[in-house]
């Protein structure tokens, strides 16, 4: 049985952080033999940035398809005029999976 686990590298140093994590769970996934898919999509300010929204309709889909995900940094000072609501928006529909956030 596989599970996804959806990478979320956000902005900032968020993609720095959530290559090195794959490092980690692709390792694990080798030393547990565990069935694990990886896969990236854009959120917030990169997302704009590359799609024009800060929840893209193919991060969704991939965001609901995924049993977990697994969430860099999201924010810098080119996104800082946006309003707040554009990036709580973004974590409302996907609260109810599993994330986790990595410190920057």
């Amino acid at each position: 049985m596989s599970h996804s686990i959806l990478l979320l590298p956000g902005d900032g140093i968020g993609p720095e952080v959530v290559a090195q994590a794959r490092r980690v769970l692709e390792r694990v996934a080798d030393l547990y033999n565990l069935a694990i898919e990886l896969d990236e999509a854009n959120l917030v300010g990169v997302a704009i940035d590359r799609e024009g929204s800060a929840y893209p309709e193919t991060t969704q889909a991939k965001a609901r398809s995924a049993a977990a995900l697994l969430l860099g940094d999201v924010g810098g000072p080119q996104w800082d005029g946006l309003p707040l609501t554009i990036s709580l928006i973004c974590f409302i529909p996907i609260g109810s999976k599993v994330c986790l956030y990595s410190l920057s």
